[in-house]
């Protein structure tokens, strides 16, 4: 099955690595990368590396769009990106002593043409039975209810897997017809339930109440505590330990990438959360969008420690 992601607002992620950030002084970088992102580029990347056939959608800017190309060739990965005159924003991620500080431009909201540019590519998409992975902040001036119309818009069968936060994650789960899966963060969860979730049970019981909604699969990641899989065969608390962290960047869009992977080999729920967890743990091995070798993935997915919850 083709997996298939979206992502409205991509940018260059610029990482600078420094010894220590002190706010009012001039630092010498020790270390500068720049990177194609964006969260549904780098759940494709991570498909791609994993040997999934993968396509991406979205907007990008024709001024700055080489890194992109690039990757997409470098990847077999099948661009059907809209262009628009002008520069994708760029993101800057500043790392020192194992913490990441995050500098993130708005981007450029599309035009109601391109919107229905890509409308008609997300119904390609659709029609061809692929897996549609939807993720990432929306564009100033862009519609919160985006993901939500999409989904609505996509009808009955379509497979859609949503990652996003903030307003489009609360119109989202308002909605009457809930996509196939989403992986919020806790403190996401939270903002939505409009508590703050401090133990596994309050977060199981939110997520369970979207499953009696209709919704197949919540992942929700807690950091270093794992995450929890939550479905309707039940509930998994999955956790790897690992020392040796490069990089946290996109360790969230890996676990998507892993969830869609199985989702799309109709997984049993301890396989989604072994195959999603040993794709984050992948993820935090590697700078960029990349994941280690497949052998690896696999491996570190029977290592991923996993427990029945509730």
């Amino acid at each position: 099955m083709k997996i298939a992601t979206l992502t409205v607002n991509p940018a260059i992620d610029e990482t600078i690595h420094l010894k220590k950030l002190e706010r009012g002084h001039v630092h010498r970088a020790e270390e500068a990368r720049f990177n194609a992102g964006g969260k549904g580029i780098n759940v494709a990347a991570c498909l791609a590396d994993f040997s999934v056939k993968t396509a991406v959608t979205g907007f990008l800017g024709n001024a700055n769009s080489r890194l992109f190309e690039e990757l997409f060739q470098s990847h077999h990965i099948e661009d059907r990106f809209i262009r628009y005159e002008g520069e994708t924003r760029t993101n800057i991620k500043i790392v020192d002593e194992g913490e990441t500080t995050d500098i993130n431009l708005q981007g450029v909201s599309p035009t109601v043409e391109e919107i229905s540019k890509l409308q008609n590519i997300v119904d390609d998409f659709v029609a061809e039975g692929a897996l549609i992975v939807m993720s990432g902040s929306l564009p100033p001036k862009m519609d919160p209810r985006f993901y939500r119309n999409e989904v609505e818009r996509a009808g009955k069968g379509a497979k859609i897997i949503v990652d996003c936060s903030g307003k489009a994650l609360q119109e989202l789960l308002k909605a009457e017809k809930l996509p196939l899966a989403i992986k919020p963060n806790i403190d996401e969860l939270s903002a939505f339930s409009g508590q703050k979730l401090e133990n596994e049970g309050e977060v199981l019981n939110i997520a369970r109440s979207l499953i009696e909604r209709g919704m197949k699969l919540v992942a929700v990641s807690m950091g270093e505590k794992g995450g929890l899989f939550v479905s309707r065969e039940g509930a998994i608390h999955a956790q790897y330990s690992l020392s040796g962290v490069k990089s946290t960047v996109g360790a969230g869009d890996a676990m998507v990438a892993g969830i869609a992977k199985s989702i799309s080999d109709n997984a049993k729920l301890e396989d989604i959360a072994r195959l999603g967890t040993a794709f984050a743990v992948g993820k935090l091995q590697k700078f960029g969008p990349a994941l280690p070798e497949k052998t690896i993935i696999e491996n570190l997915a029977q290592k991923v420690e996993c427990r029945q919850v509730g």
